[in-house]
């Protein structure tokens, strides 16, 4: 009884006088070669003056730890000085865009700087050749650009691809798709959360193979748009992965330059990372769309992704899909990694593919990756699904970016 009454009494003293706010007097920002300390402070949006109590320096912890331009080996908050101990990652100068996923292939090359002037921000020209000709892509995002709330992203992009639908091994459908857009995005920023919203230029065509040698031109859209995308970011970066888990929300309304209707699409992503039995990680992601239509006009197609590997790479175009994946990563040694996943895909197809037909499939399949610690990206991903349903198999191989 005695303890019920102390205890009552701390909680009562406690909400009286709560954990006092401690003003920041100086900050000492170390270990960096290029970040520079202005931007990492634009980005976590804290300055000199401000109050921190305990619960506001966590908070501040986990969004120094989000960056994946560096990594973070310590940050402490004593007697008002704030201390952020961290260590630049690698500028990528060439990083090639190697992928085979069946008969779906890239080469290619791209400069991917995600520390662009050391200001946090990045910059990806690329280039590469595919089965349906040449694509290139120009990327610029800042999330922290006008000021830490403030940013913007802009986008160019030219990709052909080649898509070829099997069930049971055997072809059903052959198609190129070319796509060009402009994309120009401001951002909102505020802690944990990213809202974006900007207009959308675009034109694709839809190639349909007739035989060995022939082809034909039989659709064309082009037209203008709104994209909107939410992110939301609840992880600490770790040594080599992450811990905790983020939401992807895009969403795009576009109108044909000929007057058509508008079109509707949309998709949201959960993705988890978590360690178990100290350096061995367990990932979960889960991804949700729909389409306005069943056509070739702006629909999703995926293929050799994580959550796609039942298929080879953009072989699958999909008006409205739902796609669950458990995957298990061991660590081996150093950054490598063997891994196992099963992933459950239920999907609408278009109408031009498979007559629009439902599928539900399961794949399960292993591999192996390797992590570069200096780099935020993957380095080498080597992976072999099978789909339990279709009967196949599908060989992915990736090593660098992809477009």
């Amino acid at each position: 009884m005695l303890k019920a009454v102390f205890l009552l009494i701390s909680i009562v003293l406690f909400q009286i006088n709560p954990l006092k706010a401690e003003v920041i007097k100086d900050i000492q920002i170390s270990g960096h070669s290029k970040t520079k300390p202005w931007a990492l402070l634009r980005r976590v949006n804290v300055n000199i003056g401000d109050d921190l109590t305990p619960a506001d320096f966590l908070d501040l912890k986990i969004r120094v730890s989000q960056n994946p331009q560096y990594i973070l080996k310590s940050c402490t908050f004593d007697q008002g000085i704030l201390k952020i101990v961290i260590e630049d990652k690698w500028t990528i100068v060439p990083v090639p865009l190697i992928s085979q996923s069946g008969d779906y292939y890239i080469r290619g090359i791209g400069f991917y700087e995600n520390n662009f002037l050391g200001r946090l921000e990045t910059l990806v020209p690329a280039v590469a050749w595919t089965n349906a000709g040449l694509n290139y892509l120009l990327l610029y995002n800042s999330e922290n650009f006008f000021s830490s709330n403030l940013g913007i992203s802009s986008l160019i992009v030219r990709l052909n691809t080649l898509s070829r639908f099997y069930r049971h091994k055997v072809m059903q459908n052959e198609f190129e798709s070319r796509t060009t857009a402009f994309e120009l995005t401001p951002n909102f920023f505020y802690k944990n959360m990213v809202f974006k919203a900007g207009p959308i230029l675009f034109k694709k065509e839809i190639v349909q193979t007739k035989t060995q040698t022939q082809s034909s031109l039989d659709q064309t859209y082009e037209g203008v748009g709104l994209r909107t995308r939410y992110n939301i970011k609840f992880f600490e970066q770790l040594d080599t992965l992450y811990k905790g888990y983020f939401i992807t929300a895009n969403a795009y309304a576009l109108r044909p330059k000929d007057g058509g209707n508008t079109f509707f699409n949309g998709k949201i992503e959960l993705v988890a990372t978590y360690p178990v039995f100290d350096e061995h990680f367990v990932n979960l992601s889960e991804n949700l769309a729909l389409a306005s239509a069943k056509t070739f006009f702006y629909n999703f197609s995926e293929g050799a992704h994580e959550g796609f590997r039942g298929y080879d790479g953009e072989s699958i175009h999909m008006q409205r899909y739902a796609a669950t994946m458990f995957q298990y990563q061991h660590h081996i040694w150093d950054r490598f990694y063997a891994v196992s996943f099963f992933e459950n895909t239920r999907s609408v197809l278009i109408n031009s593919i498979y007559n629009g037909a439902h599928l539900n499939e399961n794949t399960i399949g292993g591999g192996l990756r390797y992590y570069l610690k200096k780099i935020s990206i993957p380095g080498i991903n080597v992976e072999y699904g099978y789909n339990i349903q279709d009967k196949s198999s599908h060989i992915h191989f990736n090593v660098g970016l992809a477009l």
